[in-house]
């Protein structure tokens, strides 16, 4: 008798542990015309609930089964949850389950054969962006201990694309570093973005806005300064630059930082009187010199960029090396004697390659959906312009240019 009534009671409780497991509850779907159908859904576990779903418009009727491409999607009332249409990055429709709804949205979806993992999509765009990170082992040497030790390490791989995505909003972006990679933490970083004073509700954003290589264009003024055989520095006349560029965003790189090649155009033109003592029969009169440069130069810089923000509006610096191009080149010194009008000319060689640094520092301003404004100021170094020595040697340039990168 008592191994009848234990094995009723095993028997009811498998039972019951089946029902939690599947079964129908009240529930609805939702069909890609937006019509909302209530019902009742089977809860079959979150695996078999990412791919599928069972719905009955009643208890007498037989059930209808839908796959992610079939709905937008479907919900539960006991427990409440709700699961929506979206596909992951290699195309594949799945049911995520919405863990909070907002400008930018926090999913949860568990794959056959894989432990359950946190995702987010970026506005107006249904593809999923996996927020995970990577743990390893590392073996250090311990000075206290003095010998090798074995150290995990934590990478938080979802931290830079966060910092990425919610972008502009302050208290969201201090956050993130303390944000591990659970529900509770997740969620309350999603609610303070989404609920963040800064930061106004998103337009629709075209996945052109997100490339990793942007094309940018370049205008501006210049002035060299140049020294010329011990005297001091003069000045070029001012002239314009134009040129074009790429900006790099590598997917591994803080948000912060980006890398620019550049490829300036500039014509320039030195014309200098000189005034020096004369030696010899002229000593105590003075004689003159005229310096004459002009020529035509492509720099080519390569800068690392630092945005000091992530706001609307982003001051920044950048550094880098440059070489330049020297080229349609003209250049020669005409020499006076006291109290003459006749010049000895002498022509001199201008380098048609040399290197040199550049520093920088400016603001990036948004201009709509197109693309950013950056204004900014900079100076070049570059080495000795005449081939010969003691004639043109180094020289600054100051720059002060617009750029206009396109996509954000």
């Amino acid at each position: 008798m008592l191994k009848r009534i234990l094995l009723s009671l095993i028997t009811a409780g498998l039972v019951t542990a089946a029902q939690a497991q599947s079964g129908f509850t009240p529930g609805y779907v939702v069909t890609t015309a937006s019509d909302t159908l209530r019902g009742e859904v089977d809860v079959r576990g979150e695996v078999q609930n990412s791919l599928m779903c069972r719905f009955r418009p009643a208890a007498s009727t037989a059930p209808t089964e839908y796959t992610p491409d079939q709905l937008k999607g479907y919900g539960v009332s006991s427990p409440r949850r709700q699961y929506v249409s979206r596909q992951l990055s290699t195309g594949k429709p799945v049911f995520a389950q919405l863990l909070y709804p907002g400008r930018l949205s926090l999913y949860s979806l568990s794959l056959p054969e894989q432990d359950m993992q946190y995702y987010t999509t970026k506005p107006a765009d249904a593809t999923l962006i996996l927020l995970t990170q990577r743990d390893t082992v590392e073996v250090e040497y311990d000075n206290r201990q003095q010998r090798e030790v074995r150290v995990k390490k934590r990478f938080p791989l979802f931290q830079p694309i966060l910092v990425n995505l919610m972008d502009g909003c302050y208290p969201a972006q201090s956050l993130i570093s303390k944000t591990a990679l659970n529900r509770v933490s997740l969620v309350k970083l999603f609610t303070v973005y989404n609920t963040c004073d800064q930061q106004p509700v998103r337009v629709a954003v075209t996945e052109d806005s997100y490339k990793r290589v942007r094309p940018e264009i370049l205008v501006g003024g210049s002035i060299a300064r140049i020294t010329y055989a011990g005297n001091p520095a003069f000045s070029s006349d001012a002239h314009v630059e134009v040129g074009a560029g790429l900006q790099f965003n590598p997917e591994f790189f803080n948000p912060r930082l980006s890398f620019h090649l550049q490829a300036l155009y500039a014509r320039t033109l030195l014309s200098q009187q000189i005034v020096v003592e004369s030696g010899g029969i002229f000593q105590g009169q003075t004689s003159r010199e005229d310096v004459y440069a002009r020529f035509q130069t492509v720099q080519i810089p390569f800068l690392l960029r630092a945005d000091l923000s992530r706001g609307t509006i982003r001051p920044y610096l950048q550094a880098g090396p440059v070489a330049a191009l020297n080229f349609g080149r003209e250049s020669y010194r005409n020499y006076y004697l006291p109290n003459s009008s006749v010049a000895n000319r002498n022509e001199f060689s201008l380098q048609t390659f040399s290197l040199g640094g550049v520093g920088a520092g400016g603001v990036s301003i948004p201009a709509g959906s197109l693309g950013r404004v950056q204004l900014e100021g900079r100076l070049t170094w570059l080495g000795k312009l005449s081939q010969e020595n003691n004639i043109l040697g180094g020289h600054t340039k100051w720059s002060v240019l617009t750029a206009f990168t396109f996509g954000r």
